[in-house]
Protein backbone atom coordinates (compact mmCIF):
# COMPACT_ATOMS: atom_id res chain seq x y z
CA UNK A 1 0.00 0.00 0.00
CA UNK A 2 1.48 3.38 -1.01
CA UNK A 3 0.15 6.56 0.91
CA UNK A 4 0.94 9.89 -0.39
CA UNK A 5 0.83 13.28 1.59
CA UNK A 6 0.49 16.47 -0.90
CA UNK A 7 0.80 19.68 -0.01
CA UNK A 8 3.05 22.86 0.18
CA UNK A 9 5.29 22.97 3.40
CA UNK A 10 3.64 24.17 6.36
CA UNK A 11 1.88 22.88 9.20
CA UNK A 12 -1.59 21.84 7.91
CA UNK A 13 0.47 19.86 5.45
CA UNK A 14 3.28 18.31 8.33
CA UNK A 15 0.27 17.87 10.67
CA UNK A 16 -1.36 15.88 8.17
CA UNK A 17 1.85 14.04 7.50
CA UNK A 18 2.12 13.09 11.06
CA UNK A 19 -1.27 12.03 11.80
CA UNK A 20 -0.73 9.37 8.37
CA UNK A 21 2.43 8.39 10.20
CA UNK A 22 0.83 7.71 13.49
CA UNK A 23 -2.22 5.60 12.01
CA UNK A 24 0.11 3.62 9.41
CA UNK A 25 2.10 2.32 12.74
CA UNK A 26 -0.62 0.49 14.23
CA UNK A 27 -1.24 -1.39 11.02
CA UNK A 28 1.39 -4.95 10.51
CA UNK A 29 2.34 -4.89 6.36
CA UNK A 30 4.03 -3.04 3.70
CA UNK A 31 2.41 0.67 3.97
CA UNK A 32 4.57 2.96 1.84
CA UNK A 33 4.32 7.00 3.44
CA UNK A 34 5.71 9.66 1.72
CA UNK A 35 5.29 13.46 1.37
CA UNK A 36 5.02 15.47 -2.00
CA UNK A 37 5.55 18.59 -1.86
CA UNK A 38 3.08 19.87 -4.23
CA UNK A 39 -0.41 20.13 -4.79
CA UNK A 40 -2.51 17.56 -5.90
CA UNK A 41 -4.94 17.84 -8.86
CA UNK A 42 -7.83 18.55 -6.60
CA UNK A 43 -9.37 21.29 -8.52
CA UNK A 44 -12.38 22.76 -6.70
CA UNK A 45 -14.04 25.86 -7.42
CA UNK A 46 -11.32 27.20 -9.46
CA UNK A 47 -8.47 26.34 -6.43
CA UNK A 48 -6.02 23.76 -5.55
CA UNK A 49 -6.48 22.35 -1.71
CA UNK A 50 -3.89 21.44 0.79
CA UNK A 51 -2.92 19.49 1.72
CA UNK A 52 -4.53 16.14 -0.03
CA UNK A 53 -3.91 12.62 1.10
CA UNK A 54 -3.84 9.86 -1.90
CA UNK A 55 -4.33 6.03 -0.45
CA UNK A 56 -3.00 3.52 -3.91
CA UNK A 57 -3.27 6.64 -6.08
CA UNK A 58 -7.47 7.69 -4.56
CA UNK A 59 -8.15 10.80 -2.95
CA UNK A 60 -9.05 10.34 0.25
CA UNK A 61 -9.24 13.96 1.28
CA UNK A 62 -8.14 17.07 0.09
CA UNK A 63 -7.93 20.90 1.83
CA UNK A 64 -8.33 19.35 5.30
CA UNK A 65 -6.41 17.61 8.26
CA UNK A 66 -7.89 14.21 8.47
CA UNK A 67 -8.74 12.49 11.99
CA UNK A 68 -6.72 9.61 12.88
CA UNK A 69 -9.81 7.71 13.38
CA UNK A 70 -10.30 8.56 9.29
CA UNK A 71 -6.96 7.44 8.14
CA UNK A 72 -7.29 4.07 10.30
CA UNK A 73 -10.49 3.39 8.29
CA UNK A 74 -8.99 4.02 5.08
CA UNK A 75 -6.04 1.70 5.72
CA UNK A 76 -8.32 -0.83 6.88
CA UNK A 77 -10.62 -0.70 4.02
CA UNK A 78 -7.43 -0.79 1.49
CA UNK A 79 -6.01 -3.79 3.47
CA UNK A 80 -9.34 -5.49 3.58
CA UNK A 81 -9.47 -4.58 -0.55
CA UNK A 82 -5.76 -6.32 -1.00
CA UNK A 83 -6.92 -9.57 1.02
CA UNK A 84 -9.57 -9.97 -0.85
CA UNK A 85 -7.98 -9.27 -4.32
Amino acid sequence: MRIIVAGLPGLKTQRTLTNVEEAVSKFDGEIQVEWKEYPCSTPVAGGIHTPSVLVNSRIKVSGRIPSLYEISTWIADELGNELAA
